[in-house]
């Protein structure tokens, strides 16, 4: 519809009577979603920051020497940082892309295995000690 300037006139739809907030039930599912999550790792952080979920010795591995009961163990440490960075490169690639789930590099998924390997052969040759002990 043209006005007598020659601009164009949109026309407003009339507004229905009462609320209308209908949503979409992926667009609320995303939403509960999100709330569940961020309600999660909030419990999690206030129970951290308060000392019910303790923190101490997260990177102390066990030793049977009773000089020194506990020790940083390596093997624990380097797990932590690399499955932190592991999570880290996942949820960039989501934030870069929230429309569909990234594809993580094979050379990055056998890192991680490897660093799991290392990890679980440590445990393995602690326990194979204890056994050999007896």
């Amino acid at each position: 519809m043209q006005s007598g300037h020659g601009c164009r006139v949109i026309e407003k739809k009339p507004r229905k009577e009462g609320c209308n907030y209908s949503m979409s039930p992926s667009r609320l599912a995303y939403w509960e979603g999100l709330i569940l999550i961020g309600g999660i790792f909030g419990l999690i952080f206030w129970k951290m920051f308060n000392g019910e979920i303790s923190l101490k010795y997260l990177l102390y591995g066990d030793q049977r020497d009773p000089q020194n009961p506990t020790f940083l163990s390596p093997a624990r440490t380097q797990l932590l940082l690399f499955t932190i960075y592991v999570a880290g490169y996942y949820l960039l690639q989501v934030v870069h892309d929230p429309t569909s789930l990234p594809q993580i590099p094979n050379s990055l998924l056998v890192a991680l295995g490897g660093s799991h390997a290392v990890y679980l052969g440590g445990k393995a040759q602690s326990l194979l000690k204890i056994f050999a002990n007896k």
